[in-house]
């Protein structure tokens, strides 16, 4: 006589749901926080779900960048990728907000409160998030505008070359170009 459990199947009155949520539990348990993000973004993506990223403001406790540094804080990351111009200082804290505390959009409120938490606020981060979507390829594309008026409140994602251009320059230890 077998030890084994029979199949799920023969168990009817098991929610297939709890016991699809019981596998998923067990492949991550072994997994780093990162790489379960990334196995979770994937199954999101193969299975056509959408996933809403915390809205917490909590930020990730580590990153880890392309060039191996981890960075703990927003700080960290801004010192590495070293921003000179108010447009390179918006982006760096638009790839934060987006590609580190997960946002699928943002607002420059979001980008802007970053940065002022540094000292770096920018008096007129409409001007720095117009200049990106200005650049060939765009580095930050608008997605909607709430208002009529022209101070009117923007939603904003990068783009994949906005992402690559601050991967580029935390590997390289600063912008190279303006």
């Amino acid at each position: 006589m077998s030890t084994d459990q029979p199949p799920a199947a023969a168990h009817p009155d098991i929610d297939p749901e709890l016991e699809a949520i019981a596998a998923v539990a067990a492949a991550l348990r072994p997994l780093s926080d990162q790489e379960k993000r990334r196995v979770v973004e994937w199954a999101a993506k193969r299975y056509g779900v959408e996933v809403a990223a915390p809205s917490t403001g909590k930020r990730v406790d580590r990153v880890t960048g392309r060039d191996g540094d981890e960075y703990e804080h927003f700080a960290e990351l801004f010192d590495r990728a070293q921003p000179k111009t108010d447009a390179q200082k918006a982006l760096v804290a638009s790839y934060w907000v987006q590609a580190i505390e997960g946002k699928t959009q943002f607002s420059s409120v979001d980008v802007n409160v970053l940065l002022k938490d540094l000292g770096h606020q920018l008096s007129h981060i409409a001007v720095a998030m117009s200049s990106l979507q200005a650049r060939k390829p765009s580095l930050v594309l608008q997605l909607k505008k709430s208002g009529s008026s022209r101070q009117a409140r923007k939603t904003y994602k990068l783009s994949t070359a906005g992402i690559a251009a601050v991967q580029s320059s935390i590997q390289a230890g600063g912008f190279t170009e303006e």
